[in-house]
């Protein structure tokens, strides 16, 4: 499969003509550096992870683990990033990695739509701005539309790579959408309801951010030239597992 590119300069670090610059050390995420200091435990490991987003949806999260996992408001991608310190002041936790801040108010989400799931308020500094939503712990929906999933295996292969190697969107459309490390990309495939895919012609298609995670574009690439024989897909507790044409199977972890 010709896998066709949609470049988008302005997001373009360099030229077509140009070799790309290594990374000058303030470039590199603290938590990759030799000196970076060792994560920390965020909260213990059997808590609901929490999660957070805009009013608008557009952009959001989720802090699983000792990640933060972030769907960029600036640019293409989702991203993530170690916990290194954590704060507790008054009402509140403050946690940052290498590059972004997440600072939660217990119970101050003032968005009356997100309330009810999304009861605190949430700031993120990233990439020189500041940007406000609501957050909560919470687990799966019920529903799968307007849903975003981390693909975690492939073929029962753990997958490569910066976490998310890829996402897979379900839209609130019947469209599907996601990633390829940190760039969008996709399909024209469509989900139903009841569980299954159709394929609407066209091929994969991305952004052209340089990402510098050559394993986790390859294992994400693998699993969007599976999804052009995606046959099902089920709901398994936190979980979807995918099956595809050939009876192979991807499971991804419910984000945001």
């Amino acid at each position: 499969m010709r896998l066709a590119l949609l470049a988008f300069f302005a997001l373009a670090s360099c030229s077509a003509e140009k070799e790309p610059a290594e990374p000058a050390p303030a470039d590199v995420p603290l938590e990759m550096r030799a000196d970076a200091p060792p994560p920390v435990p965020v909260w213990p490991d059997d808590t609901v992870p929490f999660r957070f987003r805009s009013e608008d949806g557009s952009w959001g999260g989720a802090v699983i683990g000792r990640l933060i996992y972030l769907d960029s408001p600036t640019s293409a991608g989702w991203y993530s990033s170690a916990v290194v310190t954590k704060e507790i002041p008054p009402g509140g936790t403050i946690l940052r990695t290498g590059a972004i801040t997440l600072t939660i108010e217990d119970g101050g989400c003032n968005i009356g739509p997100l309330r009810e799931n999304h009861p605190d308020r949430v700031f993120v500094d990233w990439d020189g701005g500041r940007f406000a939503g609501c957050g909560g712990r919470m687990e799966g929906p019920e529903e799968i539309a307007g849903t975003h999933w981390s693909l975690m295996e492939l073929g029962g292969v753990e997958a490569a790579g910066r976490p998310p190697a890829a996402t897979l969107t379900f839209s609130a459309d019947g469209r599907t959408g996601g990633t390829i490390a940190c760039n969008d990309g996709g399909l024209d495939l469509s989900w139903t309801a009841e569980g299954g895919f159709s394929q609407d012609g066209g091929e994969f298609a991305q952004t052209a951010m340089e990402c510098a995670d050559p394993e986790g574009e390859a294992f994400a690439r693998r699993f969007w030239m599976k999804m052009e024989s995606a046959a099902r897909w089920r709901r398994n507790g936190g979980d979807l597992v995918i099956k595809f044409a050939d009876g192979e199977t991807a499971r991804l972890e419910f984000l945001r």
